[in-house]
């Protein structure tokens, strides 16, 4: 169980190494946030949740990036926050949202994510986004590049079994990295939640870099939902 200044100091540092892609070092969370302690206090924090297994130091010299386990932990109380709250999106976007074209099309676009509907009853696939993908991923290499396109392609067979997983819960569910049943490469996450439309289970699946905002697509999902004009069965859903 983590001290309340220890989950204050993980969640900025994953918030923080979210936005700006770095190793995130004692002083940059000293100088970005207020904890009320100085920076040998944060970084022996930061050593401490290092040694939790929370955070890595990719080089002796350098900063701190979250590991699965840092990004679980910073998820769950993301999604904790969100699913507490009332508020949404704004109601012009949520309307814009929901009302004009393809809705994953526009799932997609506005979170820069790879965007996939399955429906259970005509095994029908619908899958958008692979540039917007691979675009926010830092590859070193071709073969990070591969391993991504090889699960895009193998996304189609394995979303029947991505549907069972996911409709046993009343929320969406989020799989960081090695956590996913349906992709292999560590760079990726995936939020998948499953809606009731015309009678029909309709599988709506987000997947994007490990490095995303997850609180974005989470409050999303949430608003479709809950709306009451989520798209029938008979366009791109």
């Amino acid at each position: 169980m983590l001290s309340s200044r220890s989950a204050k100091i993980l969640k900025a540092a994953v918030r923080d190494y979210i936005v700006v892609g770095e190793p995130i070092a004692s002083e940059d969370l000293y100088d970005r946030h207020s904890f009320g302690v100085k920076p040998a206090s944060i970084r022996s924090e930061l050593l401490n949740l290092t040694t939790l297994g929370f955070l890595v130091q990719p080089h002796t010299s350098s900063g701190r990036v979250p590991t699965e386990k840092g990004y679980r932990f910073f998820v769950d109380t993301v999604y904790a926050n969100i699913f507490h709250e009332e508020s949404l999106i704004a109601e012009e976007q949520e309307a814009s949202f929901f009302s004009t074209g393809s809705f994953i099309d526009n799932f997609s676009k506005e979170l820069r994510l790879l965007g996939l509907s399955y429906n259970q009853n005509n095994e029908g696939v619908y899958k958008t986004g692979l540039n917007e993908l691979c675009s926010r991923i830092n590859f070193k290499g071709q073969e990070e590049f591969l391993e991504v396109v090889r699960d895009f392609e193998k996304l189609d067979k394995s979303m029947k079994n991505l549907l069972k997983v996911v409709s046993v819960s009343d929320r969406p569910q989020v799989f960081i990295g090695s956590e996913s049943p349906v992709t292999s490469s560590a760079h990726l996450s995936l939020i998948a939640d499953v809606f009731n439309v015309d009678d029909e289970q309709i599988l709506i699946v987000a997947i994007g870099p490990k490095r995303m905002d997850y609180a974005k697509p989470l409050k999303l999902f949430k608003a479709a939902k809950k709306h009451k004009n989520m798209p029938p069965k008979g366009g791109k859903i």
